[in-house]
């Protein structure tokens, strides 16, 4: 019953600021990160483990070593947590870092060069601690001014979690610069990313890398195109650059000089940068305005089908809050229940245990955002099934966006009150769960930032583990009582994300009745 209605991408934008992004309250402000934003894209950098996605980065700002390199290996490394985190760069006149942690309210300061060398004490202020999510860097470079970059961590490669929480990012209208280097053609996973954020219509832009190591780079470059065209039709018009480890591609191979001559490629950074502050039509974002919708007078607006009464649509409703709530509860069910078996494999390696930490938190960041779009994607089902027995015509898109609009403001104002958009859920070293509430609670929780409040029909759902999970308990040499951790945090989780999907399906059946009521009375659905 899941809706197969795509997410509507929306322009994520950003502000230059000299202090840490704030940490707003969401769902009291409407559109207050489009307000406040001077219309600046967000670009996340994607590709696969030590393929130089930080080099991208870093070569595009002119300044080495600002994005941390991956860890050696593309594994996690316990006790280097910035090279983790997702790195988000954004215009600043100072240089300064910020790391955003599950469980706490504020971001902690950290100087840049603590930032270049992967400094873990400085990030979590000495001692075990647990790594930031999210890392928000400033800087002054030119380039910023006009486009703000994400650089993904180099864990986990192309693997279920990773393309998760990049997807959510896309999803909220980022566009991606993805990278691949020149050694090999694109893998089967890295197909299968790609024909899914075709699917979510996000404009792309191509980054070949090494190409002065690997002099086949041609071949490999008509492959891929080939490939993706294959793959992504969508995306075979998406242009491609060409870049060496030398930034300005002097000295490049005469093979390049040649490509770049016959128009196949871009060549070098410079070509990039370019490309990222002047895009060509459809290669990537330019920032749009959002869905305008019929004017409030409700001229145009989708009208009541006669003989449409309150009981049908009540039945309707009701029916179908029952049907996707349980639905979405089975569905957690099974994603914890395949988490704690990719988990309980994880304790049995060498450094398993050591591990756990990393790896679990990793899946609860993914499980989090799959659980948001869960409720989100059943939201728009419910509202199509629903006014589809109250409108003269089944709604369309606009009519759908009306609804939610309708829903948004029934929820803030629900007379049983509105749900608390700053909570959410912090696994502890004894396997329990602790809530973790109040203004900007929820803000180290995600990997690029807050989504503008106007965009979110109910609160996100987040869940993470706390600092006391690192380092101590579960982080211990004993398989027994990593595996008996586990199983607590499992069991106790189910509970808890339980709750709270039991609790957004509430709010948004008394809202829905709410503008179901309304639409009926007035005979019109109004906006």
């Amino acid at each position: 019953m899941k809706s197969a209605v795509p997410h509507t991408p929306m322009m994520t934008r950003g502000t230059a600021v000299s202090g840490p992004p704030a940490a707003m309250s969401r769902g009291r402000v409407a559109r207050a990160g489009a307000a406040d934003a001077g219309g600046v894209p967000t670009i996340v950098i994607a590709g696969a483990p030590r393929c130089g996605k930080s080099s991208v980065a870093n070569a595009l700002l002119d300044a080495p070593l600002l994005a941390p390199p991956a860890a050696a290996g593309g594994g996690i490394v316990p006790g280097s947590p910035v090279t983790c985190a997702y790195v988000s760069i954004r215009h600043g006149e100072e240089p300064r870092a910020y790391a955003y942690v599950p469980g706490r309210r504020t971001p902690r300061p950290f100087s840049v060069d603590q930032l270049r060398v992967g400094d873990a004490g400085a990030v979590v202020r000495g001692g075990p601690g647990r790594p930031p999510r999210r890392v928000e860097v400033l800087h002054s470079a030119d380039l910023l001014r006009k486009v703000n970059l994400v650089d993904t961590p180099g864990v986990g490669g192309f693997d279920r979690v990773y393309t998760d929480i990049v997807l959510d990012a896309l999803d909220a209208g980022a566009g991606l610069l993805f990278v691949t280097e020149a050694s090999t053609a694109l893998l089967a996973e890295q197909l299968d990313f790609l024909a899914q954020v075709e699917q979510r219509g996000v404009p792309v832009t191509f980054v070949l890398t090494k190409i002065d190591s690997y002099p086949q780079w041609p071949a490999v470059l008509s492959a891929n195109q080939k490939l993706v065209h294959d793959h992504a039709p969508r995306l075979a018009t998406s242009r491609w650059y060409a870049v060496s480890t030398i930034r300005s591609c002097d000295g490049a191979s005469p093979a390049a000089v040649e490509e770049a001559a016959r128009g196949l490629v871009g060549l070098g950074i410079g070509a990039l940068r370019r490309a990222l502050t002047e895009p060509a039509p459809g290669e990537l974002p330019a920032g749009p305005d959002g869905p305008v919708g019929p004017s409030p007078s409700g001229a145009g607006a989708p009208r009541v089908a006669d003989g449409a009464t309150d009981a049908q649509w009540a039945r309707v409703l009701d029916r179908e809050i029952r049907a996707f709530a349980a639905e979405a509860r089975e569905w957690l069910s099974g994603a914890l229940a395949a988490i704690r078996l990719r988990c309980a494999r994880e304790i049995n390696r060498s450094d398993g245990c050591a591990r756990l930490p990393y790896v679990i938190d990793r899946e609860l960041h993914a499980l989090s955002v799959r659980a948001t779009r869960t409720v989100d994607d059943s939201a728009t089902a419910i509202m199509r099934t629903v006014f589809g027995t109250i409108l003269v015509a089944p709604p369309d898109g606009a009519a759908v966006e009306r609804v939610r609009r309708a829903t948004r403001r029934a929820i803030l104002a629900a007379d049983g009150g509105a749900p608390e958009w700053d909570r959410a859920l912090l696994v502890t070293s004894t396997g329990g769960v602790a809530v973790t509430a109040g203004h900007g609670a929820v803000a180290g929780f995600a990997a690029v930032g807050s989504r503008p409040a106007g965009d979110e029909l109910l609160p996100p759902i987040g869940a993470a583990l706390s600092a006391n999970c690192y380092g101590g308990q579960p982080g211990n040499t004993d398989r027994g009582r990593c595996r008996d951790w586990l199983d607590h945090t499992v069991e106790a989780l189910e509970v808890e994300l339980g709750r709270e999907l039991a609790e957004r399906f509430a709010y948004l059946r008394e809202a829905l009745a709410v503008v179901a009521a309304d639409t009926v009375d007035h005979g019109v659905l109004l906006t």
